[in-house]
């Protein structure tokens, strides 16, 4: 069953980020918040979006539990503006790993990006299905005044 758990966190790795309590909130002491306010840093931003994924998975005595977010913000610098994500995953029994990407001109092509992450998911799904995994998914969004107070704590 190691093996079953192993391949599931490596399927799943691209859609945990960020270390935060169940209800979505941001914990302002984990590496991941940390890595993202650092990334942020004193830029002109603008968060236009925060989602969040959760899996909890049992199979047997072993348990996998893992966070995704995926903040969208648009960067100014100097004269240029662009559109940026910052993924940081986190995972049972996995470091935490955290991406950034910067690159994006257009808001749509950003969002692409994200849609492939979302079919992860769904294969995810399948596999614990096959597997005879217990497992269930949570999601949901920041409102505006979570973003704000998040980033209000982290300057402090």
């Amino acid at each position: 069953m190691k093996k079953l758990f192993v391949f599931l966190v490596f399927l799943l790795l691209p859609l945990f980020l960020f270390s935060c309590g169940g209800n979505g909130t941001f914990n302002k002491d984990s590496e991941a918040f940390k890595a993202l306010m650092e990334e942020i840093g004193d830029n002109d931003i603008e968060v236009i979006s925060v989602k969040w994924i959760s899996i909890q998975a049992k199979h047997e005595k072993e348990k996998f539990e893992g966070i995704h977010y995926y903040i969208v913000y648009k960067k100014s610098t100097g004269d240029e503006e662009f559109y940026a994500s910052i993924e940081i995953s986190k995972a049972t029994g996995v470091d935490e790993e955290i991406i950034v990407d910067t690159d994006y001109s257009d808001l749509e092509d950003l969002n692409d990006d994200y849609d492939i992450d979302v079919s992860m998911q769904e294969l995810a799904v399948a596999f614990a299905k096959e597997e005879n995994v217990e497992y269930s998914f949570k999601e949901g969004t920041l409102s505006a005044s979570q973003i704000s107070s998040a980033l209000k704590k982290a300057k402090k």
